[in-house]
C-alpha cells in the first residue's frame, strides 16, 4: 500500500498537447499586430517601401501610376494562383464544420453513459446496501441498536432520493437544450469558413484597402478566440485521459492519482471511521450486559445449598466474576464462544451435562429455560447485528467507496476524444483564419485587378 501511493514526478509530457496551440496563441496575438502596423507604416501593403512614405499610404510615385500601370505590377498567373489559393483555404474551413459536431456527439455519448452509471453503480449501489442493512439490523420490537435509529435510515433515503432528483433535474435540462447547443456549435463551426466566403467576396468585387483591412481584424479576434477555445479544450481532453487512467488504476488499486491524495484525504476526514468506533463501544456495552446476566447462572462453586465460598444453586459452571466481565467481555462473539462453551454443574437438577445453548430446549426446570432463552436471544441478536455491522464496513472503506463512486467516469475515453476532436476543429479554424490574414494582407494590392484592366495592361500599345 505505501509503494502504491508513493508519488511520481515524471508526468510532464501529458502537458505537451496544450502547450501548442497556447504557443500558437501567443504567437498570433504578438505577431499580427505588430506586423500590421509596421506594413501599414512601412511598405503600404506593396513589396518594397513606397518612397517618400512616412505613414499608411504616404509617397508620390505610386500615385502618379495610372491604374493599368499599378495593376500590371502584378503577372496575370500570380493573380490566379493567389484567387485558387483563397479558396482552397476557404474549402479547407470546412474541417470545423466537420469535426466541431462529431466532437459534440462524442460528448452527449459520455453523458449519458455517465448519467446511466451514476444511477445503477452508485445510487441503486446504496440504495439497496441501505436496504440490506435496514433489514439485517432492524430488531424485532422495529427500532435499531445503538448508535443508529430510525431516523439514520430515513436521513439516508432522503438523501439517496435527493440525488437522484438533482441527477433528473440535470438531464432534463441537458436534453431540453440538447438542439440548441447543436445548433450553437454548428453555427460557430461555420463561422470560419463564413468568413472566407467573405474574401472571396473580396476578390470577386474587386475590393481593396479598407474593407479587407477592417476584415483583418475581424480575422484576428475570431483566430484568438478559436485559439482560445482550442486550448480550453485540449486541456479538457488532457483531463479527461487521466481521468480515464486514473479511474481504471482505481479499480486495481493500482499506483494513481486516487491512491496518493484521494484516499489518504478521505481516511483523514471520513466520519465513517467514528461511528465504526461508536458501533464497536455499543457492541462492548452489549456485551457487558450480556455477561451480566449470564453470570446470574453461573459461577465456580459447586451446586447445592447457598453456602458462601463453598456452593451455590446456580445450574452453571464457569470462571467468570464480575470483576473479570470489562476485560473478558470485549465483544458479542468472545461472550457467545465462553457461554456456548459452558455446561452444568454436576448434580444440577435442570439438565445432565447441558449447554447454555442447548438449556432452553432441553432443561427440565422452567426458570432456567427462561433465562437462558433470554441469554441466548440477547446473543443471536448482538452476532447479527455484528454481523451486519461487519458487512457494511467492507463497504465503509475509503478505496471501495471511491472505486464504486468513480465508475461513471470509466468511459472518459469518450468525452477525451470529443474534446480532441472539437480541439482539433477550433485549432484549423483559428489557423485557417490566420492564413486568411496573410491573403487579406496581400490581397489589399490584389482584389483590385479586375480582369479587363488587367487585360489591358498587357496589350501592346498602338
Amino acid at each position: 500500500e505505501e509503494c502504491a501511493r508513493k508519488v511520481p514526478t515524471d508526468n510532464g509530457g501529458i502537458l505537451v498537447p496544450p502547450i501548442i496551440p497556447a504557443v500558437f496563441l501567443v504567437f498570433l496575438f504578438v505577431l499580427f499586430p505588430v506586423g500590421f502596423f509596421c506594413r501599414c507604416c512601412g511598405a503600404c501593403g506593396s513589396n518594397k517601401v513606397r518612397p517618400g512614405a512616412d505613414c499608411c499610404c504616404d509617397g508620390e510615385e505610386w500615385d502618379d501610376l495610372e491604374d493599368e500601370e499599378k495593376v500590371a505590377v502584378y503577372p496575370s498567373r500570380h493573380v490566379f494562383c493567389f484567387k485558387v489559393l483563397c479558396l482552397v483555404v476557404t474549402a479547407l474551413c470546412a474541417a470545423p464544420v466537420v469535426l466541431m459536431p462529431i466532437g459534440a456527439t462524442y460528448g452527449v455519448d459520455f453523458w449519458d453513459s455517465f448519467l446511466a452509471s451514476a444511477n445503477t453503480d452508485v445510487i441503486d449501489w446504496v440504495e439497496n446496501l441501505k436496504v440490506s442493512f435496514e433489514n439485517d439490523l432492524r430488531l424485532a420490537n422495529g427500532s435499531y441498536p445503538a448508535p443508529l435509529s430510525n431516523s439514520t435510515f430515513d436521513d439516508l433515503q432522503n438523501f439517496i432520493d435527493d440525488a437522484r432528483d438533482i441527477l433528473s433535474d440535470v438531464d432534463d435540462t441537458f436534453q431540453s437544450n440538447m438542439d440548441t447547443v447543436n445548433k450553437v456549435v454548428q453555427i460557430i463551426a461555420f463561422v470560419p469558413m463564413i468568413l472566407c466566403a467573405v474574401m472571396l467576396l473580396f476578390i470577386l468585387c474587386s475590393v481593396r484597402r479598407v474593407l479587407p483591412a477592417c476584415l483583418m481584424w475581424i480575422y484576428y479576434v475570431v483566430s484568438l478566440l478559436f485559439a482560445l477555445a482550442c486550448i480550453v479544450l485540449m486541456v479538457l481532453g488532457v483531463f479527461f485521459v487521466l481521468l480515464s487512467g486514473e479511474v481504471e488504476l482505481q479499480q486495481f488499486k493500482a499506483p494513481g492519482i486516487f491512491q496518493w491524495y484521494a484516499v489518504p484525504a478521505c481516511e483523514e476526514k471520513a466520519t465513517f471511521l467514528s461511528l465504526k468506533a461508536d458501533f464497536q463501544e455499543a457492541n462492548k456495552a452489549q456485551a457487558v450486559d450480556i455477561c451480566n446476566r449470564f453470570l446470574e447462572v453461573c459461577d465456580d462453586l459447586a451446586f447445592g445449598p447457598n453456602v458462601a465460598g463453598v456452593s451455590s444453586l446456580k445450574p452453571f459452571y464457569c470462571t467468570l466474576t464480575s470483576a473479570d466481565v470489562d476485560s473478558q467481555c470485549a465483544s458479542v462473539d468472545t461472550v457467545a464462544l465462553m457461554i456456548n462453551g459452558t455446561y452444568s454443574k454436576p448434580g444440577a437438577p435442570i439438565c445432565t451435562n447441558c449447554t447454555v445453548g442447548e438449556c432452553p430446549t432441553t432443561c427440565t426446570v422452567e426458570a432456567a429455560r427462561n433465562q437462558t432463552a433470554e441469554i441466548q436471544s440477547e446473543l443471536v441478536v448482538g452476532l447479527r447485528i455484528i454481523k451486519a455491522v461487519d458487512r457494511a464496513f467492507i463497504y465503509c472503506d475509503c478505496d471501495v467507496l471511491l472505486t464504486q463512486g468513480m465508475k461513471p467516469f470509466a468511459d472518459s475515453d469518450q468525452a477525451a476524444m470529443g474534446s480532441f476532436l472539437a480541439a482539433a476543429g477550433t485549432g484549423l479554424g483559428a489557423l485557417f483564419l490566420m492564413f486568411g490574414i496573410i491573403l487579406l494582407c496581400k490581397g489589399q494590392k490584389l482584389f483590385f485587378a479586375s480582369p479587363e484592366a488587367r487585360y489591358k495592361s498587357v496589350q501592346p500599345a498602338d
